[in-house]
């Protein structure tokens, strides 16, 4: 029964609360602890919130446990008062007569602040839902200026208030950066299909013919700007119309006129070519028909594999779209790759369990090989994006010869790769 008790203030046991549990609807019972506790414990006025949330916990954690012992008696109330005396005369909540705080007592009783569920988890090791949620109160009640104080101060650096400095992208910026990361290839390839680009790939001063500037990865992101976004399926059509546009616009350009502080005035001509094209662009364009054929000289793969298809004619003018020297090294890691896997059956094609067994086995050895000595995953499919084969794997297995030599085999120095 609750009631005040000598230097105790007013306590809850559980026996006090067991028939407003019972009694209360199964979706409503934690509301009706909480208030009966309220009434125990004689709080007429509005509780403060550290009060609320206390009670409120330990009403939860009655509920908790009342309703598995519920379920032990069988529901009986007759069978929960014989056999729970022990826990029913715990006491589940105390309040001092002159203040709001729990206080502690020789006399056992249920932990009044112990939280319910998981246990929580330190700030630093949260997510970043969880930090939002814990910071919501600062973020609404203080400034960012007040806030930027905060972390000066904490951080032990200079004391005195710093207007906080934010930075931001433009479109382009975001962009780029957005497809230098790792995001879906899915993603990646759908902004790919609608965006036009440029990228610059050096200055030049054509008095002295001197290269001022020049990038030194003409294939990354990092300097691309889109200047155009199109949200249509890509198609012969649409790829032709838009190299039209785009040549039309480069005929128009006029040179740009900057004049310095200084008063030097340069004058900056810019000459734009279409290089930075994807392999079913450059298809389109180059006018051949298949995708697995080669744009500068037409020879399909058949072609390839004689020694009368190396020596076709190129087509001059296909030059112009460029090549992209990343799938270059794709291909060529891939390759030396695949003849490391036979070099022990001294064949390309696999034919035969036997043999099929020697080329798993090897291919094994060499992928866990690559993983030990040089931390690549080789050769291993990638849900929703092919292989594990990108650019930076074979950049890393071409800037490492000896070592990749010596995990597939394939002699560093040898031009001729055919077997004796």
């Amino acid at each position: 029964m609750a009631g005040n008790e000598a230097g105790h203030g007013a306590i809850v046991r559980n026996r006090d609360l067991i028939d407003v549990w019972i009694e209360a609807p199964r979706g409503n019972r934690k509301q009706m602890v909480y208030e009966k506790i309220l009434s125990l414990i004689d709080i007429t006025d509005e509780p403060s919130k550290h009060l609320k949330s206390n009670i409120m916990k330990c009403s939860q954690l009655f509920g908790l446990k009342m309703a598995n012992k519920w379920q032990k008696v069988g529901q009986s109330r007759n069978r929960l008062l014989q056999n729970q005396v022990y826990w029913l005369d715990k006491i589940i909540y105390r309040i001092n007569n002159d203040s709001e705080e729990n206080t502690s007592s020789d006399e056992e009783q249920e932990p009044p602040c112990r939280s319910v569920g998981r246990p929580r988890v330190p700030f630093e090791e949260a997510s970043k839902k969880t930090k939002r949620r814990r910071v919501a109160e600062l973020t609404t009640d203080r400034s960012a200026n007040e806030l930027q104080f905060v972390v000066n101060v904490v951080s032990g650096s200079n004391h005195s208030e710093v207007s906080p400095q934010i930075f931001s992208f433009s479109t382009a910026e975001a962009l780029a950066l957005m497809v230098d990361l790792d995001i879906s290839v899915r993603k990646y390839l759908l902004l790919r299909s609608v965006i036009n680009a440029m990228t610059p790939l050096r200055l030049i001063d054509m008095e002295t013919n001197k290269v001022l500037w020049k990038t030194e990865s003409p294939s990354s992101t990092l300097y691309c700007r889109p200047f155009k976004f199109l949200f249509k399926k890509e198609n012969a059509d649409l790829v032709r119309n838009t190299e039209k546009e785009i040549i039309t616009k480069i005929e128009n350009l006029i040179p740009i006129e900057i004049k310095t502080k200084e008063g030097h005035s340069y004058i900056i001509d810019v000459d734009m070519m279409l290089t930075m094209l994807d392999g079913s662009v450059g298809n389109v364009l180059s006018e051949t028909n298949s995708t697995m054929k080669c744009i500068i000289c037409g020879a399909t793969p058949k072609d390839m594999n004689t020694l009368a298809g190396i020596n076709r004619p190129p087509n001059v003018d296909n030059y112009r779209f460029g090549l992209s020297t990343l799938h270059c090294w794709i291909r060529f890691f891939e390759c030396l790759l695949h003849i490391g896997y036979r070099l022990p059956i001294t064949s390309w094609q696999v034919r035969g369990p036997e043999n099929k067994a020697i080329v798993e086995a090897n291919k094994k050895r060499i992928q866990a090989e690559f993983r030990a000595k040089l931390s690549l995953v080789v050769d291993k499919p990638k849900p929703g994006y092919g292989s594990s084969n990108d650019g930076n794997t074979a950049r890393i297995f071409f800037h490492n010869p000896q070592t990749s030599s010596d995990i597939t085999g394939v002699d560093r120095e040898s031009r001729n790769l055919r077997s004796s």
